[in-house]
């Protein structure tokens, strides 16, 4: 099996991502997920807060340094194994993913625009962010890896990301989030498949301009 290399731009704001995948598409697909059925409980337009919200940079730092977590905890596991050093090395920068992962979600949460983003409708986005999170980097797997759609496109691979992000940002594994509506604008989905070892190859990545983690706008 082929490694899957992640970039080492370590003073960047996030991590790099191959080309094929486009963030745009991505953000696209998750929104399309998501039902927005009108309460009169709700004194705000949630889909106008969850388009905001899934549009700023912060959202696309943490897909970027997500999907690379990602990659560092399963492609490679197998390799891994035979190598106690690549492992070491692996989990380091797995370390690091986290670190900034924490920063930007930290100032994602901060954001604030009174007028766009009441805090009742920021708790509402933040309480399902693991389950946008799970989709965005499916959805990257997907356009990265297109040979291996057949292994990426199953329910453990959506359990698994779910399993893994809700752990992250919320403490705790939730078992009972639901994958379901989980949406596809490529219509590309394919037929469910047993879980099997995917092999990985990626192409260039291009480098994202700045340092440090993202600014909340206050």
């Amino acid at each position: 099996m082929v490694k899957a290399e992640p970039p080492t731009n370590y003073n960047d704001p996030y991590s790099t991502l191959p080309p094929k995948i486009k963030l745009e598409t991505i953000k696209k697909d998750v929104t399309g997920s998501e039902k927005f059925k009108p309460n009169k409980k709700d004194s705000f337009d949630y889909e106008a807060v969850f388009k905001y919200l899934i549009n700023m940079e912060h959202m696309e730092a943490l897909i970027s340094d997500a999907f690379w977590y990602y990659i560092c905890e399963y492609k490679d596991q197998k390799a891994l194994e035979q190598n106690a050093q690549s492992k070491r090395q692996y989990e380091q920068h797995n370390e690091f993913l986290l670190d900034r992962m924490a920063a930007n979600y930290v100032s994602y949460t901060l954001v604030e625009d009174p007028k766009r983003l009441p805090d009742e409708a920021k708790r509402k986005y933040f309480c399902k962010f693991y389950n946008y999170l799970s989709q965005a980097v499916y959805h990257a797997l997907k356009l990265a890896f297109p040979k291996d759609r057949k292994e990426i496109e199953t329910p453990a691979t959506k359990r698994r990301l779910l399993n893994m992000f809700s752990l992250l940002f919320t403490g705790i594994t939730v078992h009972s989030a639901k994958f379901s509506n989980w949406h596809d604008s490529s219509g590309t989905s394919q037929p469910v498949m047993e879980e099997s070892d995917v092999q990985v190859s990626l192409a260039d990545t291009k480098k994202t301009p700045g340092g440090g983690p993202i600014k909340s706008k206050r």
